[in-house]
């Protein structure tokens, strides 16, 4: 068969991967008497050596269903052919080479819409004839006790799971639910902020939190910020990976440095919320994340949808406005401590460090070059140049393209010194900052020219 690996079409969790022993190698004709029998198998792609052209025990099959994919990892992970005394390994994959784990928790359990005149009886009822259902959960109001159209339902074995999502009909929207925490059961995404630092009020402040004074049940309104070579096609896809989706609309003007702006709808803030936990910072194209924000405007989907309504435009003004403003708060309430360090009195346990550090070097042009690590990824590029500008004598930023670091140089010691002081180890834009000497060039470094016939 050919190999399919980069077909954009197939359904989510439908690949397998299948590690085996290599010194008995087996045919796809094999593979697939072994794996026919769980689905419809539409491709089969072994892993070979370049080289020598020998197998590596690797292979990956792809089903056309999510379903057939399960019962097949449910049936043959540790399966022994009798050619070999090892077992086979049969796991979830996602592409060649990127391995998901086979928790139970993570497969078997779903997120579901549904009628919030439901019963768990009734979905108990319903749903059954899919698999074996271990639990039902209608998430309720505390106060009323009515039903928030939100229930988790958890069946024994996955492959009935996938199959729920597969066949459940129109009027319910499911999807596989996030892994239980430590904590305990959690409704919403463990994202959003539930405590509130009585030192610092400001430190739970979040953008990724949804308006208070918005129902439930009503529209909800993201903004999505997404590299400016993803494509709208793509980004749609992307946000219905959540249910309820009702509209992506890129918003014109409003780019922020390489991404584009999106105003994404859905039917409820349920949805939403679900849209950040699966969404925000997932990294496509790889290097490029994309970021989910909740929008404190509320706009009507009538409205949003009509081309010519003039309410659009003011919507976006707002949408604009209150992203800035937001953003304003998160660096002052990340940066307020760095800010400490630039006043004159150095009785703070950070200044107190500075003389036992070792003295900075200049490079070769008088000037002073730093490293920074940013964890999990790199904040927007106006507040990090704002960050570093708080010390006179900032040259040059330079992130290296597709990473979470980079280069920046100060004219002067003093600033240099300060700003690894300051800012190391602290909070920008919920990423952390790590600040430290660069490794100095090396002087005769020269570019490797490519050999001439």
């Amino acid at each position: 068969m050919k190999d399919e690996q980069n077909d954009n079409n197939d359904p989510e969790n439908s690949r397998i991967f299948v590690l085996y022993d290599k010194n008995h190698p087996i045919s796809e004709n094999e593979f697939k008497d072994m794996f026919g029998n769980f689905g419809d198998v539409k491709n089969i792609y072994i892993v070979k050596d370049r080289n020598s052209d020998t197998v590596k025990g690797v292979a990956y099959i792809k089903y056309s269903k999510a379903s057939e994919a399960f019962k097949a990892i449910e049936a043959m992970n540790g399966h022994r052919i009798e050619s070999s005394n090892r077992r086979m390994k049969v796991l979830m994959a996602t592409s060649p080479g990127h391995i998901r784990s086979n928790s139970e928790m993570e497969y078997n359990r779903l997120f579901v819409f549904v009628p919030k005149t439901d019963k768990e009886s009734d979905l108990e009822n319903i749903f059954s004839q899919y698999g074996e259902i271990s639990k039902v959960h209608i998430v309720t109001n505390k106060d009323t006790g009515e039903s928030k159209g939100i229930a988790f339902i958890t069946y024994s074995k996955a492959s009935s799971a996938a199959l729920a999502i597969e066949e459940c009909g129109p009027n319910y929207k499911a999807v596989f639910a996030k892994p239980k925490h430590d904590d305990g059961p959690s409704v919403y995404p463990p994202s959003y902020p539930r405590h509130v630092d009585s030192k610092n009020p400001t430190s739970s402040y979040s953008l990724l939190a949804p308006p208070s004074h918005q129902h439930r049940d009503e529209p909800s309104v993201l903004t999505a910020y997404a590299s400016s070579i993803v494509s709208y096609n793509e980004i749609f896809k992307i946000m219905n990976i959540a249910p309820e989706l009702e509209l992506v609309k890129e918003i014109p003007r409003q780019q922020m440095y390489d991404k584009k702006v999106y105003q994404v709808i859905y039917n409820s803030i349920a949805a939403a919320e679900h849209a950040v936990s699966r969404i925000n910072g997932f990294e496509y194209p790889p290097g490029h994340p994309i970021l989910l924000e909740f929008s404190s405007s509320s706009i009507s989907i009538s409205s949003a949808v009509d081309p010519i309504a003039n309410k659009i435009s003011k919507d976006i003004e707002v949408l604009s406005s209150t992203v800035t403003k937001a953003l304003a708060v998160i660096k002052n309430a990340s940066i307020t401590s760095a800010s400490l360090c630039l006043a004159d009195d150095y009785s703070s346990p950070l200044a107190s460090k500075r003389g036992n550090e070792k003295v900075l070097l200049p490079s070769s042009d008088n000037s002073f070059r730093l490293f920074f690590v940013c964890k999990p990824i790199i904040p927007p590029m106006r507040l990090l140049e704002d960050t570093f500008k708080m010390f006179k004598g900032l040259r040059n930023i330079n992130v290296i393209d597709g990473k979470n670091y980079g280069y920046v140089t100060y004219d002067n010691l003093e600033s240099a010194t300060r700003a690894i002081n300051c800012l190391n180890d602290h909070k920008v834009y919920n990423s952390r900052l790590k600040v430290m000497e660069a490794e100095p060039r090396e002087p005769n470094r020269k570019r490797m020219k490519p050999d001439t016939m």
